[in-house]
């Protein structure tokens, strides 16, 4: 049904034979519509509009309009009617079974009466549910019937992918002519994994093949590997249906459809498995995802895939994942084991090689990191800081007064984290955390950056004077933080305890990693959010945006020496320290929950406390 013109189907003759007798098939799904009223919500939905489907078709697919789509005495009937409807001068129906009835191989068969008249264009069809190759024709689409008015008796099958498509004049179709197709007739497909059969009544009339003159086809030429749905529906007029016109008196047509059924196929098995598609070599970096995917002939298939000649557990589709590669998968051999009850065949290894990761690097230390929010722990003058420079939300004139940097490092106990914040005005006290100037951590623990939050994702929440959250699932037990005021801005050191995370840290261990820092100029208003990988305020809603981090292990350890002086962008300039309590004999000065210090950075008084200040 996809924008398309054929000028060649005229008195086609074909070669025929009727559908194989050997093969045995199992019904997994079916509408035998027998009770009155809509269609079944269960198994069917609308697809609904009136823009011309890019086909500049004249009806408008409206929904669940008892007008265009009912069942009632046992069929379902799809009506087209003319009448004026949203700037159309004729409704009709689209059925669509998608994510209602979705499979990959089996035979579908609809028995069906169509309608006749000049324009009138009926299909029973198949689309990709997923469009994982990308739009159409990429993805391909399986015609199981068209039939267009100025043509009456003759029926249509046809495929359409990259490679073969009406667009580039390479379309592969067949037709057959029949008798009378308002009478009832049976239109069918058999899908296997190395072609696709079409029938009316039983007859095999085309046949489209995954394998041509031993040549291995690609999915350009072959996207049938991936499951699909029907679709049923009355077009009128159009490229195809109104190419010689259309019958202006024709005030209504109806295809009637007494079942659709699907099958698939039985314990039965087909000839001996034989590989279409070898996987091919593959190079990743460290931490990202490789694929491998095998295509094999010789329904019905068992796969199972091997790492270097040993069975992966659990690996037993057409397709092999491996989500996060380490170093340790650099140069192994993958192969897939194909097999039915008629043979086995085993193809070709296929290499994986793996780049070393080069992004973001957090180092061990076994050097002591008190959570006092300085950053003057021997430690953070060793290592480098990372910018979080990119923009998610605000405009030129918000920025101005928002940088921030961080830094991390790791041991046994916890991941620690220091952010340098330039923020010339601090709000808090919003009725969203969001909205308050603060620091949110992503983690990933298990890299895995999948398209939901699941039990190893973890969103934490720093907000200026306010108290640290979980906000996936409370996850702060032991979760250590301190602000510290500075002019310009803030400081903030974090530790979040390996335990909290329910991981083990090792050397080379991959992560799912993202900051963002929240500015807001006005209380309970945010106007900036800056972050240091995603582009887009989606990392509270998919890890998939979220960046890597690597943790470098023991070997390389961060070595106990002097500290370098820290470059902040913070303009502090003065250092100030907080009496809370003194010997005046030897001036020991303490921070405000008790604790023994060198110094504080603040810049307000707080209470009747005294500052004093060091120059």
């Amino acid at each position: 049904m996809k924008n398309r013109y054929y000028s060649f189907l005229i008195n086609i003759f074909v070669i025929i034979t009727l559908s194989s007798a050997q093969d045995t098939w199992n019904l997994v799904w079916s509408d035998e519509f027998d009770t009155d009223g809509s269609p079944d919500q269960t198994k069917w939905s609308y697809d609904v509009g009136g823009g011309g489907w890019g086909n500049n078709e004249l009806q408008y697919y409206t929904r669940s309009r008892s007008e265009n789509a009912r069942v009632e005495n046992g069929v379902l009937v799809i009506e087209l009617l003319k009448e004026p409807y949203e700037n159309r001068n004729y409704t009709s129906a689209r059925l669509v079974s998608k994510n209602k009835g979705d499979w990959l191989y089996g035979r579908i068969d609809v028995r069906a009466k169509l309608p006749t008249g000049k324009g009138t264009w009926p299909a029973i069809w198949m689309l990709p549910t997923d469009w994982e190759y990308g739009s159409w024709p990429q993805s391909g689409e399986i015609d199981i019937m068209e039939h267009v008015g100025y043509d009456p008796g003759v029926i249509h099958a046809t495929v359409h992918t990259a490679a073969y498509n009406h667009s580039i004049g390479t379309q592969v179709g067949q037709s057959i002519r029949v008798q009378e197709v308002t009478d009832y007739h049976v239109y069918s497909v058999e899908w296997y994994p190395d072609r696709i059969d079409a029938y009316v009544d039983g007859v095999n009339y085309f046949t489209f093949t995954n394998q041509v003159n031993g040549a291995l086809n690609s999915w350009e030429k072959w996207p049938f590997d991936k499951r699909f749905h029907v679709i049923l529906n009355i077009a009128f007029g159009g490229t195809w249906g109104g190419a010689q016109g259309i019958d202006s008196t024709l005030t209504s047509a109806q295809m009637i459809i007494d079942y659709v059924r699907v099958y698939e196929a039985g314990n039965q098995s087909g000839p001996i498995p034989f590989i279409i598609m070898q996987p091919v070599n593959t190079t990743v970096i460290e931490g990202q995802q490789a694929v491998f995917s095998v295509q094999a002939g010789g329904y019905p298939l068992l796969y199972q895939w091997k790492r270097n000649g040993i069975d992966i557990t659990g690996a037993n589709g057409s397709q092999l994942t491996l989500p996060s590669v380490t170093m340790d998968d650099n140069g192994a051999l993958f192969t897939a084991l194909v097999s039915n009850d008629s043979g086995t065949i085993l193809s070709n290894p296929a290499t994986l090689t793996v780049s070393p990761f080069s992004g973001l690097q957090f180092f061990y230390t076994e050097q002591a990191v008190v959570i006092d929010g300085t950053d003057e722990d021997e430690v953070w003058g060793t290592t480098a800081f990372n910018q979080v420079a990119r923009t998610i939300n605000g405009t030129a004139a918000s920025e101005t007064d928002l940088k921030a940097s961080f830094k991390g490092v790791w041991d046994m106990t916890g991941l620690y984290l220091l952010f340098i914040v330039h923020d010339d005005v601090l709000q808090s006290g919003a009725a969203q955390t969001w909205q308050d100037d603060g620091v949110e951590v992503y983690i990933d623990a298990d890299n895995s950056k999948g398209s939901t939050y699941d039990d190893n994702d973890f969103q934490y929440r720093f907000p200026w004077n306010g108290m640290v959250e979980e906000t996936k699932r409370t996850a702060v037990d032991r979760v250590e933080y301190c602000f510290r005021e500075v002019r310009g801005g803030y400081v903030l050191e974090v530790k979040i305890p390996w335990s909290t995370l329910g991981t083990t840290p090792s050397d080379r261990m991959l992560m799912g990693f993202d900051i963002h820092v929240n500015d807001a100029d006005i209380q309970g208003i945010r106007d900036t959010k800056i972050a240091w990988n995603s582009t887009e305020d989606n990392t509270y809603q998919t890890p998939s945006v979220m960046g890597t981090v690597q943790l470098i292990g023991f070997s390389t350890q961060i070595q106990k020496r002097a500290v370098t002086p820290v470059q902040q962008s913070i303009g502090c300039t003065r250092k100030l320290l907080l009496l809370k309590r003194g010997d005046y004999g030897r001036i020991r000065l303490w921070d405000l929950s008790g604790k023994l210090v060198r110094g504080m950075d603040t810049k307000t008084k707080k209470g009747n406390r005294l500052y004093l200040q060091k120059e």
